[in-house]
């Protein structure tokens, strides 16, 4: 019987973040530079984006604003960068011995087609602009723990120290992904510990 429940987030986890390669091939050189095209996304419509409030169609003319590149091509270029990582490909061996339950800020429009793959061996996805709330914001994390077994122990991997203290809250063991992932290693050693993941 599983005894645990892997929540995981997806950008930066499982799948690449918005790498410095999009900003860069969105600015190009003639424009704005990617660390202020960041910033304005930051502060400006990154809430707004990750939880549904503003659609795809006003986002791709939003950036197109700042960039000299057609609102098609940009997404493109956002698809040319997105990429599946390491652990990925450990979902399904993961998922004979933990429960997997995917949290992620993003778009459920990007993530369709490249979660499609994994999709058999996960428990749930939770995608924020699917919910109207994201990361930090302590609802998405209930909504997350409303599909969840009480009754076995929860580990939350993300790749943001940030989102790590909600899942604290509700006494879910935590695991800040690193770049270079080394942080599966520490995640299969917890499983071994909870005796539910032999390697």
């Amino acid at each position: 019987m599983k005894k645990t429940q892997l929540v995981l987030d997806v950008a930066g986890v499982l799948i690449t973040n918005f790498s410095p390669a999009f900003w860069h091939d969105t600015t190009r050189e003639d424009g704005i530079t990617f660390g202020e095209l960041k910033l304005l996304f930051a502060t400006e419509i990154r809430k707004p984006l990750w939880t549904g409030q503003m659609s795809e169609e006003a986002f791709w003319n939003w950036l197109a604003g700042y960039c000299p590149v057609e609102p098609k091509e940009l997404k493109t270029i956002l698809f040319n960068n997105l990429h599946t990582m390491p652990a990925f490909d450990l979902v399904p061996e993961w998922s004979v011995q933990t429960d997997i339950h995917l949290l992620s800020n993003h778009r459920s429009e990007w993530l369709q087609m490249l979660l499609d793959p994994i999709r058999p061996y996960l428990a749930s996805v939770t995608i924020s602009s699917d919910e109207g709330c994201c990361k930090p914001d302590l609802p998405i994390y209930h909504i997350v723990a409303s599909k969840l077994d009480e009754g076995k122990s929860t580990i939350y991997v993300d790749d943001q120290a940030k989102n790590l203290r909600p899942a604290e809250e509700l006494s879910w063991s935590t695991v800040l992904a690193d770049p270079e992932g080394q942080w599966i290693k520490l995640v299969q050693k917890k499983l071994q510990e909870m005796d539910t993941y032999i390697i």
